[in-house]
């Protein structure tokens, strides 16, 4: 029988997104280290690179079922962790490129995760075993893999111990071992294999470990009966699941870590361990609840176990039940008072509910468990930060930082601190940008948007101006040769807008009068300006008297503002060191229309006066009241780039308990509960906050954003209006009037908005991704498609532009590109349930309904409400002749959404298919009943019953039969 086409829930492409480790490995993986050993440790790491293999397995299906490393301990023999082949039909040994396929499997130890592989006879060198029972606590040892990423992978460390893994021991050691690493040889210094590379998690902590090589030993001793894989696919144990698990968390691979715990689970109810370790991935896809269920499982199982008690202490604190969190930290404690982990979890704790001198005592004796304990530093920072110890919490983050140069955390509240207490900006952004970049590294999007909401934040503040500061103006230097005094000319035409404003005072020297001593008149004048702007050429760089201008204004703290005015060596500068204008660092000559790269420069140029205008007032003029309530608004701030909501919220109420007046405070808490999604709320804050400042840009932005969410677009729409009025190089605001016009499918006003935004900040990759689905809407996917490119050149992590390009791709039958860029989404986020979907209907349109169902089904799991899933996976059944599964799909999707008519529709063709009249009659019936046009629907698919009868080859029922046509 020829299978019927069924149409998928979306024929079209779904809409343009216009949207904006307990486990945690310690040291670094890496060959670099390898140039400073002496010529006989590169002779080891060179024999051992040489008989190190990358391991490929796939199931019985042909699907990838993992990898991991090998070593050949024969020419014909290959040892392994038993958990890396378990399961497996086939598989490859790879070394450096070179395939060897595995004939099967000569030896296995299940309860030591070993075993042995036999494949074709080769001229690789194998590695001599060494005496595991020799090995003495700090021994050096050498830990090799071959991962998939990173062929040759080395690391070095020592013996710090031994550790019970079930009935056996196994040596632990300070080596990393790599993903991809299991099964790797460890070695002495001899060059022996003294165990076998193996990662193991216990009570949350991630262990490097070796399984000794006298287990090895024994297995290649015995006679060699060569049996196939697929003969050890049924030995797949618990343990062998739970390690499998284990490697998949520390490839980020949450879902499927999950997949392999819920079998270990099955096969072995009370293991503990697995259920404390698929809490902690299902945290990690933010499913608190259900992973402090895990926890609890695994206590009553085994009420001894610290490390439960423990992450369900961390759980319940990051779901706020601060007091439940307090009670399991504290049995951790009690469990193991060396528990640093804990300590510092009841910290955080304890510093969430408003103590931090008593989170502090926590902090402080985590670190007098282990002094090197960098999250400990860093947690012990937050604490004193909330008590606005900030050049304390600051020396502690720096501590934190020198321990783990790759602690996320530490940067980004170090560059919170900085910021907080005006101590170099420019370094507060540059650690935000280095979290920013470590969050993208590490794949937390929780975290990567916190650092982001943090630079916008930062750059916000920057603008704001304090109650009374406007009426102080800012005195500028230009500091110039005469071969550019055409630029500096310029410049100052410019800046008559602002001067005209009250803003600024400019000197340059001209104003030396007839008489006066020049030299001693330039250092007068200079001394007094708050601002150096240096215009850089070939000629002020070899300038002894712009060089010595600048050298004053570095002596007096004077802050230098570099214009680049056309391409000279000013990297090679000590000016290097500073964030030039325009900021792209594009000299302003090279731009097109240089008018545009002045423009660019003035904006920049205003950021820094209104940046100075904020920390400008004097605290000998401000009460004490008025000093304690900038204290904790800028305590408010801190909690609020944290996300620490309820936190930020009681912070700006204190706020305005002691200063009524700060619009600041308003503006602030209004912008909380707008991502809190309590609109009502925001807009009466920021209603109070123009109220008390009618000049507040960004209050008006804000609240337009607020009106925007809650589709009251043109309330929306006149607050942008607004906010532009008062600040016409405001980008955002342009840019989210803009999305407003798309609201309201006004997309050329729309696309005139996005064009300014980008003409203010050529830069702004927000900007073309909103034109790009402007134009998209309009139907000029060309258009639309060049600003998704654009976007993705500016930042190439941004994910909507990919999604946005995907579709737009789609659209146009570019199915292959379109699957690209919803490959990179997933790559970018692999928890991102409609890259898969779009991934799926991609598929479908290539007829590929396999890998359909794959995507289909990975949308389902990171989303089990997903109902356009469903119905698209029964489609793809259904295409495949897969009716029974097809059925079972439209179900789930109508349980779902019982008004689709649509899906109803399709069920009713599957059971006609089938020839179930009676249910295909019931389904054709609500489909009709829901208001689905059923013939045009039935004709525009087969043309005719007659078409469709011979499809199926059956005849169906009259009355079916005029239901379809009449």
């Amino acid at each position: 029988m020829q299978h019927p086409m069924v149409p998928l829930l979306s024929e079209k492409y779904s809409a343009i997104d216009i949207g904006s480790s307990p486990f945690a490995q310690h040291g670094q993986i890496t060959k670099e280290r390898t140039r400073q050993r002496k010529d006989t440790i590169l002779q080891l790491i060179e024999k051992t690179v040489a008989s190190t293999v990358f391991l490929e397995m796939e199931c019985i299906n042909g699907q990838p079922l993992g990898f991991g490393s090998g070593f050949f301990v024969q020419h014909n023999q290959i040892a392994t962790n038993f958990h890396v082949i378990a399961g497996a039909s086939r598989g490859t040994a790879k070394l450096f490129g070179k395939p060897y396929d595995i004939e099967g499997i000569t030896a296995s130890d299940v309860e030591n995760d070993l075993a042995v592989l036999k494949v074709s006879d080769s001229s690789v060198q194998p590695l001599p075993l060494g005496d595991s029972d020799a090995v003495q606590l700090g021994d050096t040892v050498y830990v090799f893999g071959n991962p998939k990423e990173s062929e040759g992978a080395f690391s070095d460390g020592t013996i710090s111990g031994s550790r019970a893994v079930g009935i056996e021991k196994l040596l632990q050691m300070t080596a990393p071992i790599s993903l991809g690493g299991s099964g790797g040889p460890v070695l002495n210094e001899k060059g022996e294999v003294i165990g076998l590379a193996f990662v193991t998690l216990e009570d949350g902590q991630n262990l490097n470990c070796a399984i000794p090589s006298k287990h090895l030993k024994s297995l290649i001793s015995k006679p060699e009966v060569v049996k196939p894989l697929t003969e050890e696919e049924q030995s797949v144990s618990a343990e062998t699941h739970f390690y499998r698990g284990n490697e998949k968390y520390l490839m980020r691979v949450y879902q499927d870590a999950i997949t392999a715990y819920n079998e270990a689970i099955r096969l072995q109810p009370d293991f503990a361990n697995a259920y404390v370790n698929r809490g902690l991935a299902k945290e990690k896809l933010g499913q608190h609840e259900s992973a402090i269920m895990d926890y609890s499982s695994a206590i009553e199982i085994d009420s001894t176990l610290a490390g439960a008690y423990n992450n369900r202490g961390s759980a319940q604190r990051r779901l706020g039940q601060y007091f439940l969190a307090l009670e399991d930290l504290s049995t951790a404690i009690q469990l193991d008072p060396r528990y640093v982990k804990a300590y510092v979890n009841r910290g955080n704790a304890k510093n969430s509910l408003g103590h931090p001198n008593e989170a502090l005592e926590d902090f402080n004796t985590a670190l007098a468990l282990d002094p090197d304990s960098a999250e400990a530093y860093n947690n012990r920072g937050v604490a004193k930060a909330a008590l606005m110890q900030l050049p304390d919490a600051i020396e502690d983050f720096n501590t934190a930082i020198e321990l783990n140069p790759e602690l996320v955390n530490a940067y980004y509240s170090r560059g919170i601190a900085k910021f907080i207490i005006g101590k170099n900006i420019r370094e507060a952004e540059a650690d935000l940008q280095t979290a920013l970049k470590l969050a993208k590294k590490i794949d937390d999007a929780n975290l990567k948007s916190n650092v982001e909401l943090a630079l916008s934040r930062l750059a916000e503040n920057a603008y704001r101006d304090r109650k009374g500061s406007k009426g102080n103006s800012i005195k500028l230097f230009i500091t110039y040769t005469r071969q550019d005094e055409k630029a500096k000319d310029k410049l100052i035409t410019y800046l008559d807008v602002m001067k005209s404003e009250r803003l600024i005072n400019i000197w340059y020297d001209n104003e030396i009068l007839p008489g006066d001593r020049w030299r001693d008149s330039i250092s007068k004048n200079l001394a007094q300006v708050d601002i150096l702007l240096y215009l850089v050429s070939a000629n002020s760089l070899a300038s002894e008297n712009c060089n010595r201008e600048l050298a004053e204004a570095l002596n007096t703290n004077i802050r230098v503002v570099p214009i680049i005015l056309e391409h000279c060596d000013w990297l090679d500068h000590y000016l290097s060191d500073f964030q030039v204008l325009p900021r792209t660092g594009k000299p302003i000559d090279a731009w097109q229309d240089e008018d545009e790269g002045w423009q660019s420069t003035i904006a920049g140029i205003r950021e820094v006066i209104h940046q100075i205008q904020t920390q400008a007032a004097s605290p000998s003029d401000i009460s004490q009241k008025e000093v304690l309530a900038d204290l904790k608004y800028q305590h408010g701030n801190f909690l609020m780039v944290l996300r620490k909501i309820e936190e930020a919220i009681k912070a700006y109420s204190d706020v305005i308990e002691l200063n009524p007046h700060y619009s600041a405070a308003y503006n602030n808490r209004g912008v909380v509960y707008t991502n809190k999604g309590e609109y009502d709320l925001a807009i009466r804050d920021f209603n109070i906050a123009i109220d008390l400042n009618p000049n507040d840009s960004f209050a008006y932005n804000n609240r337009g954003n607020a009106y925007n969410d809650i589709s009251k677009v043109d309330k929306a729409i006149k607050d942008f209006n607004t906010a532009i009025d008062l600040k016409p190089d405001y980008s955002n605001a342009y840019n989210n009037r803009g999305n407003a016009y798309v609201k309201k499918h006004s997309f050329d006003k729309a696309i005139e908005d996005f064009n300014t935004a980008i003409k203010l900040d050529p830069s702004f990759a927000g900007a073309y991704n909103s034109r790009g689905a402007a134009y998209h809407e309009k139907g000029n996917l060309e258009k639309a498609i060049e600003d998704f490119s654009e976007a993705i050149k500016l930042d190439s992590n941004y994910v909507s532009p990919y999604i946005n390009r995907g579709r737009v791709r789609g659209r146009k039958g570019m199915i292959s590109e379109a699957i690209g860029d919803f490959s990179k989404v997933i790559e970018l986020r692999t928890d991102y349930a409609d890259a898969y979907y779009d991934r799926g209907v991609a598929h479908g349109k290539k007829r590929d309904f396999d890998l359909a169902i794959v995507d289909y089904t990975k949308a389902i799991q990171l989303k089990p409400i997903y109902t356009e899933a469903y119905c698209n996976r029964g489609s793809a059944y259904f295409s495949k002749g897969e009716f029974n599964l097809a059925i079972a799909d439209y179900t789930k999707a109508i349980e779902l959404d019982p008004d689709s008519g649509e899906v109803y529709c399709n069920r009713g063709l599957a059971w006609l298919v089938l020839q179930n009249w009676n249910k295909a009659r019931a389904d054709i019936a609500s489909a009709k009943r829901i208001g689905l046009d059923i013939v045009d629907w039935f004709h525009k698919l087969y043309k005719s019953v007659e078409n469709f009868e011979r499809i199926i080859g059956a005849k169906l029922p009259e009355d079916i039969a005029v239901m379809l046509t009449s």
